[in-house]
């Protein structure tokens, strides 16, 4: 289901790629989902953690990547590491604390 969702998102950021090449600039933000990407972009990072990405994941990923950078962060990379922190702890559940409540005890 994620991979799919993943296409989907960059299935759009292709068009929305696409797009900005034939007018020479880069699309409105307002044509662009940037929630989507955003979403597809954790995904992406959460794959690659856990497994080796195919190639055709690994170029979906990177895709993403680009797109996100460019519509939802201006090209600014700081502020995409920045955003990237805060929502990949927000989206992770939170570590149990049984082993360290057991070792002060």
């Amino acid at each position: 289901m994620k991979h799919l969702f993943c296409r989907a998102a960059c299935a759009a950021s292709l068009i929305a790629a696409g797009a900005s090449g034939l007018a020479g600039e880069a699309p409105a933000a307002a044509g662009v989902d940037i929630a989507a990407l955003q979403r597809a972009y954790l995904a992406c990072d959460r794959a690659a953690t856990q497994r080796p990405l195919a190639f055709g994941e690994a170029t979906e990923c990177s895709i993403v990547s680009e797109q996100l950078l460019r519509h939802g962060f201006g090209n600014d990379f700081d502020r995409l590491l920045a955003w990237w922190r805060v929502a990949k702890l927000a989206a992770e559940p939170a570590a149990p604390r049984a082993p360290v409540e057991l070792a002060r005890r």
